[in-house]
């Protein structure tokens, strides 16, 4: 029987890049509920990942999701240097970058802007374009949603 190949979401924004094409709203949207809830049963338990990226989220066989868990934590309040910070998509939370301790925001902040790579093919930046005027599968309501992304750091 022959072995599904499984692959990380850096692979599969690379390969999105070489085609000069951008992926389907509907199968990022699938593929983060799923990372989503994989979080969410990580954190439930106590443990922090500290490193989600593209490299980390992997989709398998039949579309299925997973967080590669090789650098989780199971504790919330230490601090966590920069030097371990980000993941591969060059994700690290505000937090993380200035050493302070973090918690599951930490892992949101980043999940959120992996999934923002992923279906625009762009990292996020301080004031990201909205996802619908990149990926014309993203319906504009979408980019509400991101309004309130914490990369979009608000002026006091």
């Amino acid at each position: 029987m022959e072995k599904v190949q499984d692959y990380s979401l850096s692979e599969i924004v690379a390969t999105y890049r070489q085609r000069a094409e951008l992926p389907s709203y509907i199968l990022v949207v699938d593929w983060f509920e799923q990372a989503f809830r994989a979080l969410a049963a990580m954190h439930a338990t106590g443990r922090i990942h500290q490193s989600i990226g593209l490299e980390m989220i992997i989709v398998g066989a039949d579309d299925e999701v997973r967080i590669d868990e090789q650098s989780t934590r199971s504790d919330f309040t230490r601090g966590w240097t920069p030097a371990g910070a980000s993941g591969d998509s060059g994700c690290a939370a505000p937090e993380q970058l200035s050493g302070r301790a973090v918690d599951r925001r930490a892992d949101l902040y980043c999940l959120g802007a992996a999934f923002y790579e992923l279906l625009t093919l762009h990292h996020p930046s301080p004031s990201p374009e909205p996802p619908s005027s990149i990926n014309r599968t993203v319906p504009k309501g979408f980019d509400v949603l991101l309004h309130f992304i914490p990369w979009r750091r608000r002026r006091r």
